[in-house]
């Protein structure tokens, strides 16, 4: 009997052990707001890569990777905002997440690809950090704007972190490499292999650019309706470029979503050679 009862207890602790990583691998720490093209993730549980559409929970530990120019927005629990280029692919390695005593603690792991990211919130709290981690680089951010792209140079894997707003600071993710570079506003960094980053210099206006776009993914109605239908054929009833998101009275009389109504009548009818015609109406 002492013996079914100490394997009774020892499958019971087992079976808590073994659930337990299921369970905080089950844990929302956001949603996907908006998604381009084919986009997959692998939940840590299942191993299966499955798509992605809008409106779905981010999960502790999920891999995203996106295709051939798809994009992928993430809104982290803390109001961050995480971009995907396309051919991008990161896991969500740590994360943290207590209002209460102001702690956020969140690492995200790039392996390829390219990310804009928004961290807007400052947290004041014991441990409180983001990070980015690449196979080169680490970007630490509190409360600002940047963009991180891994790319190879001279045959290797390299990392580039540009600052849009705010200040990131970065260094090599071998710990040992001593250096650490700060980025201010348009500056930019590059971190290879083995070698600390170099030194924070202004960014090129047609690299930040084709950063920019290839980082871009709107998320406003007007920017999801197609350009067919934003310019109609011969432009005879004048359309505005998508529907506001709080319905406003216009000139035009527009109805309930912003659609707009008809257009004034801009030339009346020539006076003269006119024949008067009477209107009988009858009434039930």
């Amino acid at each position: 009997m002492k013996t079914m009862l100490k394997k009774s207890a020892f499958a019971f602790i087992l079976m808590f052990i073994v659930s337990t990583p299921y369970a905080s691998a089950q844990q929302s720490v956001g949603s996907v707001t908006t998604v381009k093209k084919q986009v997959q993730v692998i939940h840590p549980r299942n191993g299966r890569a499955l798509s992605v559409k809008a409106g779905d929970d981010v999960l502790f530990q999920d891999t995203y990777e996106t295709g051939a120019e798809a994009r992928a927005k993430l809104l982290f629990q803390d109001d961050s905002l995480v971009t995907l280029g396309e051919k991008t692919r990161l896991q969500i390695t740590e994360n943290v997440y207590n209002p209460d005593e102001s702690r956020r603690s969140t690492t995200v792991k790039v392996m390829s690809g390219r990310l804009r990211l928004l961290v807007g919130k400052v947290f004041t709290g014991a441990g409180s950090k983001f990070e980015i981690h690449t196979p080169t680089a680490v970007a630490a951010s509190r409360g600002t704007y940047y963009i991180v792209w891994i790319f190879m140079q001279n045959g290797k894997l390299a990392t580039g972190i540009a600052a849009l707003e705010g200040e990131v600071e970065t260094r090599n993710i071998i710990e040992k490499i001593s250096g650490t570079v700060r980025l201010g506003p348009n500056q930019y960094t590059i971190v290879t292999d083995k070698a600390p980053p170099t030194a924070a210099d202004t960014i090129d206006p047609a690299l930040l650019a084709g950063l920019l776009a290839s980082t871009e993914l709107p998320d406003e109605l007007k920017e999801l309706i197609p350009p067919d239908l934003l310019q109609p054929p011969g432009g005879l009833i004048p359309i505005s470029r998508g529907l506001p998101s709080t319905p406003k009275a216009g000139p035009f009389g527009e109805g309930e979503r912003g659609i707009p109504g008809l257009p004034p009548i801009l030339q009346q009818p020539a006076a003269g050679n006119t024949t008067p015609v009477q209107v009988e109406i009858g009434f039930p």
